[in-house]
């Protein structure tokens, strides 16, 4: 792990999420999210802003709201409706894996993935 990269725009970032009701004891659902910063047709998403400036090994809680998933996470939100299915709000605990600088064939793809995710995806793409 390069504990020395930096999450910027247009680097490739690997996290674990850890997801559970609020206050929830017991085992809380995972999931792996892999992405690269900065590709959304908005800017930067409220969810990238946490991750920014930060390195592997750290790690950011926050809770999100059913209806703010859109707002907050953008095109993301589709990489977390697996792991949010059936939550009205949650605690979510994001540790950072891995980042990895990506090369121009990979954000062209990312950038050209996030603006066709369609209409049903919620974050506003479509029309």
């Amino acid at each position: 792990m390069n504990t020395q990269a930096v999450v910027e725009p247009l680097t490739r970032i690997r996290a674990e999420l850890q997801v559970g009701p609020p206050g929830a004891a017991g085992e809380p659902r995972r999931a792996e999210l892999d992405f690269i910063v900065g590709v959304g047709s908005g800017g930067f998403l409220p969810l990238e802003g946490l991750l920014l400036g930060r390195r592997p090994g750290e790690r950011i809680s926050f809770r999100l709201r059913a209806g703010e998933i859109d707002r907050f996470c953008g095109h993301l939100g589709l990489l977390l409706a697996p792991v949010l299915e059936g939550l009205e709000e949650a605690d979510i605990a994001l540790e950072l894996r891995a980042v990895d600088p990506a090369a121009p064939r990979e954000i062209l793809r990312a950038m050209a993935e996030a603006a066709a995710c369609g209409p049903a995806c919620g974050c506003g793409c479509g029309p």
